[in-house]
């Protein structure tokens, strides 16, 4: 028997997380936070930044700045496509001219005449694409010439062509007629054309084109407009049957043949 008193031992009771002072923090802290929306808290929680705390004067330096930008960008904009429209109304691009096909009858000719029908199909526009001022094209004043040995044999007005812009690109197809009849040639010319078609049985001309065009619609304007002469060199008309033979045919294996344009202010 001991004669010391037992020791009592109270139970430890921990704080009960429903108790009354948990309960009232996290109410006030709940609340402090949803009174204000527009109160910013850093990381730390001791610092608070608050809207209504801007001066009104920097809210309106701020706007002022954010307007001047947004004009100054729609602005360049704006000079830029009137730049481009300024530019395209002036621009010039040529067309490009192809030769399909070629023919001739009668072919007559002596040491100072000739006498010659010439059927010659042209084509005229924009192969693809890649023209830049996708408009149509005003052809003026058109005159076409053969030549035989760079010399003028006969001459046709065949007035003017308008070519409407396709996307895609496309090309206006020409019929040119020339009927010279007893035409007075060279005798130097003449006696070179007919040792050429006796010994080979071909007979080499040139097609020329002078005209003035413009991209249409600023045919109006003329700092738009240029003079162009289109010429296609060394093109042959083969006679089939024999070197007597009084009607040829163009000779272009690889299609049609392209001519060279030169412009001109």
């Amino acid at each position: 028997m001991s004669v010391f008193p037992e020791p009592t031992v109270e139970a430890y009771q921990p704080h009960s997380p429903h108790s009354h002072n948990y309960q009232e923090t996290t109410s006030t802290s709940s609340h402090h936070r949803g009174s204000n929306p527009r109160q910013i808290t850093t990381a730390h929680g001791n610092e608070e930044f608050k809207l209504e705390n801007i001066p009104p004067i920097y809210i309106i330096l701020f706007f002022s700045v954010l307007m001047v930008a947004v004009l100054t960008v729609f602005g360049m904009t704006t000079h830029g496509r009137s730049q481009k429209i300024k530019k395209l109304r002036y621009y010039f691009e040529a067309p490009t001219f192809l030769i399909e096909s070629a023919k001739v009858y009668p072919f007559d000719i002596s040491s100072s005449n000739i006498t010659a029908n010439w059927n010659i199909i042209v084509y005229m526009g924009y192969p693809d694409t890649d023209s830049f001022v996708e408009q149509g094209f005003y052809y003026q004043n058109m005159e076409a010439s053969v030549l035989l040995k760079n010399e003028t044999v006969y001459s046709k007005k065949i007035g003017n062509i308008y070519k409407e812009y396709e996307r895609g690109g496309d090309f206006k197809m020409v019929d040119v007629f020339l009927e010279s009849s007893l035409a007075s040639i060279n005798q130097t010319v003449a006696e070179a054309v007919m040792a050429e078609k006796r010994e080979n049985g071909v007979v080499t001309f040139s097609f020329e084109l002078n005209c003035s065009g413009t991209n249409y619609p600023a045919y109006i304007d003329t700092r738009n407009r240029r003079k162009m002469t289109v010429l296609c060199k060394d093109l042959k008309i083969r006679f089939l049957a024999n070197t007597n033979a009084k009607a040829g045919a163009l000779v272009n294996p690889y299609g049609p043949i392209p001519c060279d344009v030169f412009v001109f202010l």
